[in-house]
């Protein structure tokens, strides 16, 4: 009930984010929206700025700052602990030291990875993060 309830609320989350998701979305337009569905929202970042310490939601791009960005996923750090989301299911080095789900709700071509990140955020305020997890 909870997995289905958290998918759910996913898939509502990541209907309403507009025009996300139909092609590259950039880190400015990505801000923008985040800031406006999330409360407490740390940042859209480059892999080499996440800061080191302290609690935040960011959307992290894989790529570091200079590079043209490939992929967007989730990071949210609460009370110690992490949590990630990557809507391709891959990092599995990350996972294995995050917490977070392996399986994937984005083919290889879709472009939805900014939305899909946003969307799991979305889920964390709406529901909790171990009901998160199931997404």
């Amino acid at each position: 009930a909870v997995r289905q309830k958290a998918e759910a609320t996913f898939a509502s989350f990541l209907s309403d984010a507009p025009g996300l998701g139909s092609e590259t979305t950039m880190g400015p337009e990505l801000h923008r929206y985040a800031d406006t569905v999330l409360t407490g929202f740390s940042g859209v970042v480059a892999a080499n700025e996440v800061p080191d310490s302290g609690d935040g939601k960011w959307v992290v791009n894989t790529d570091r700052r200079g590079l043209p960005g490939s992929h967007w996923t989730s990071l949210l750090r609460l009370n110690g602990q992490a949590y990630f989301y990557d809507a391709l299911g891959g990092l599995r080095a990350l996972c294995s030291v995050l917490r977070g789900r392996r399986d994937a709700e984005q083919l290889e071509e879709q472009e939805l990875c900014g939305a899909a990140s946003v969307a799991w955020l979305r889920v964390v305020e709406e529901l909790g993060v171990e009901a998160a997890l199931h997404v």
